[in-house]
């Protein structure tokens, strides 16, 4: 499965790409004799790149928020597990003060038997 950092690189690949390719144009463009026609894809291309580019920015910006996130996310975690822990020593506590109450009770109960 691909990664996200996967996606950037290749959204960065087709921006040099396309770079390269409006260059390699310009060149041959240069060399060849004759008339040289008006393409409108280098215009297309240069769009292209800068759509490229925005979308590389966004996909950094996602990046970061998602990390963000996920810090948030492993922070929350740990407070529930801290929290998990307390309560469940809370509940040995009141069981085990609930049975010695019970057991207090029921030693009174036979002490004041026992008195009359």
């Amino acid at each position: 499965m691909m990664g996200f950092d996967d996606i950037l690189t290749a959204i960065a690949w087709g921006g040099k790409l396309s770079r390269a390719v409006v260059s390699l144009k310009k060149h041959i463009d240069a060399l060849r004799s004759g008339a040289t026609f008006e393409y409108s894809q280098p215009s297309a291309i240069d769009a292209l790149d800068r759509r490229t580019a925005d979308l590389e920015l966004l996909a950094s910006r996602q990046a970061a928020r998602i990390n963000a996130l996920e810090t948030g996310l492993e922070d929350a975690s740990a407070v529930t597990d801290a929290l998990a822990h307390r309560v469940g020593m809370i509940f040995w506590i009141a069981l085990i003060g609930g049975t010695i109450a019970l057991i207090a009770l029921v030693l009174s109960i036979v002490a004041i038997a026992h008195a009359g």
